[in-house]
């Protein structure tokens, strides 16, 4: 799942230019896929809610791997200073969900205000792609 997202488990060779679901059987508290593009690494949250936290376990965990990621293919280049997350909602809930930047969360979805969820949250550019 994407809170053990490794090297051993996705190396970056067996994933380049491949859509990656983790864990198809069950939904993740921060991604459920990512695919890396011209060594750029995105990832995807699809939800049907109006609004959907990242796990600040899963979202630390996908943004440590999408360094590793980084690091492997250009070991002289600094890391991505942010990622780009793709919330894929439909198009009934696209409207309020884009309204707002989704929460870093904790145990049970509470909102986290941390130092941590501060410095992990602007790591990560929130899009919202809207499908029919």
């Amino acid at each position: 799942d994407t809170k053990t997202l490794n090297q051993t488990h996705y190396p970056v060779q067996a994933i380049a230019d491949k859509l990656v679901w983790p864990n198809p059987s069950h939904n993740m508290p921060a991604i459920d896929a990512f695919m890396l593009r011209v060594q750029v690494c995105v990832a995807f949250q699809m939800t049907l809610s109006c609004c959907h936290g990242l796990d600040l376990r899963g979202t630390n965990a996908f943004l440590r791997y999408f360094d590793s990621v980084h690091r492997k293919l250009d070991p002289k280049r600094n890391v991505p200073q942010h990622y780009d997350l793709y919330f894929v909602v439909p198009k009934d809930t696209y409207e309020k969900f884009s309204a707002m930047t989704q929460p870093i969360t904790g145990l049970h979805g509470v909102q986290l205000d941390t130092i941590e969820a501060t410095s992990i949250s602007g790591r990560v550019k929130q899009w919202v792609m809207k499908i029919d």
